[in-house]
């Protein structure tokens, strides 16, 4: 083991990604969490130097985001953070001051995919990256070489 965070810094992560300036997004399901009597999940930044929390993004209320499996994070080029809160096939924008500027909500409906599930229809999306459109080019002139 070459670096551990745990409880109480976070409860059931998922995703981490080192990010360009050495610490490390983390999207945090928080379905363990023993502090608070309600669930929520949050997106860190971790310095691991100091296993200090440099960012947060965190609903208010709290509880209002909760993904109790799966879910992810993407820093932006532009600074922003892309979340997908994916039990509820949510994807959203949110800036480094917490303000969400963009967000979606995927339509599609469909069984779910977990043993002993109740058959109830659900949206959920394991994960959501955004690719710019270079990206994109790359991509498909390397898919036709």
């Amino acid at each position: 083991i070459v670096w551990k965070l745990s409880s109480p810094t976070v409860a059931g992560q998922h995703a981490p990604t080192l990010l360009g300036n050495g610490n490390i997004l983390i999207f945090d399901n928080g379905v363990h969490r023993l502090d608070d009597s309600m669930p929520f999940s949050r997106v860190i930044e971790v310095d691991p130097a100091s296993n200090k929390i440099a960012w947060k993004y965190q609903d208010r209320p709290a509880w209002n985001f909760f993904s109790p499996r799966m879910g992810n994070a993407q820093r932006l080029p532009n600074g922003n953070t892309l979340v997908c809160e994916s039990s509820f096939g949510r994807f959203f924008e949110v800036t480094a001051e917490g303000e969400i500027v963009w967000e979606y909500v995927n339509p599609f409906f469909g069984r779910p995919f977990f043993a002993g599930e109740p058959t109830t229809q659900g949206n959920l999306v394991f994960r959501a990256l955004r690719y710019s459109a270079d990206e994109i080019g790359r991509a498909k002139a390397t898919a036709r070489a």
